[in-house]
């Protein structure tokens, strides 16, 4: 994709336009969104405000990456938007519980709603969704303790570390679901803090720059004609970790590795060819192992 005589490290981050999939204010769950960070990035512009999914199993999760812009006004809700009894997470981008409701505040259905009234301010956050009494643990203990008709932050004996798994206890689904949302925008960036955007248009020069790496590491970054979960096999570096491309997937040569700078941020620059437009990209940073969000090479 990328022409080494053509590339070019940079210390910062390029500012620019971000090159991504626009689906109108709405995001729809891309095959099996995952029950664990980094979540399913929503890729679009402007505003989101409703997400639609399934729960497959009545013990089904998916997470979704969003980024708050508005706390004030930051509200996701599932009232009136499905027959599952839902419940509603919250996670920052390491996985740390920030709010949840299983029913509404002062209502009388059994779907449920957050707010931003325990959101500590704008940034890109993790939202959950289950069907009760399915609930996250860190080591085994719950992250938060059971209330009904309540907001709530993390207040169970869990809540000092990052969801790492579920009870897998639930007493209702499956069935399809939608959260309206307001205050928030597709995700775009993501990935734990670790972002990857491309500026440009396909075919032609695209600058991919990128922040949040450890610094004076060494990255690759990976091509995927969909979005979805591959698992590195046992026989290449970073074996068993989760890339979120699917689809030819590989690592482009070139560039390579190539390093993340002496902050951790830099860019790249180069001409795209057909093969690249509309695929999707991810960066994996070598020793650490760490995973970037996903972006879309639009034509």
């Amino acid at each position: 994709m990328l022409n080494r005589s053509n590339v070019r490290v940079c210390g910062l981050a390029l500012a620019g336009a971000l090159t991504t999939t626009v689906f109108g204010q709405e995001w729809s769950e891309r095959g099996e969104a995952p029950e664990l960070l980094p979540g399913q990035e929503t890729l679009g512009s402007n505003p989101l405000t409703l997400i639609n999914g399934r729960l497959n199993i009545p013990y089904d999760v998916d997470l979704y990456c969003i980024h708050i812009v508005d706390v004030s006004q930051f509200r996701a809700s599932t009232v009136g938007l499905s027959e599952i009894d839902t419940q509603l997470f919250l996670f920052d981008e390491d996985g740390l519980g920030i709010t949840m409701n299983d029913d509404e505040v002062d209502g009388e259905s059994y779907q449920s709603t957050i707010t931003g009234q325990f959101v500590p301010g704008p940034g890109y956050y993790v939202l959950a969704i289950s069907s009760y009494n399915n609930d996250p643990l860190r080591d085994g203990l719950w992250i938060w303790e059971g209330n009904s008709r309540l907001e709530h932050p993390a207040d169970g004996p869990g809540a000092p570390g990052p969801v790492d798994a579920w009870n897998h206890q639930s007493f209702d689904g499956p069935g399809p679901y939608s959260i309206a949302l307001n205050g928030a925008e597709f995700s775009n960036l993501g990935g734990g803090g670790y972002r990857l955007s491309i500026d440009g248009a396909c075919p032609g020069l695209v600058t991919l720059s990128w922040s949040g790496a450890t610094a004076h590491g060494r990255q690759g970054l990976i091509f995927g004609a969909h979005q979805g979960s591959t698992t590195i096999p046992s026989n290449l570096p970073c074996a068993g970790t989760v890339l979120h491309v699917v689809g030819n997937v590989h690592l482009l040569q070139p560039p390579g590795y190539f390093s993340t700078g002496s902050n951790g941020s830099g860019s790249i620059s180069g001409n795209a060819g057909s093969g690249a437009c509309g695929a999707y990209f991810q960066l994996l940073q070598g020793g650490v192992c760490r995973m970037s969000n996903v972006s879309q090479l639009l034509p």
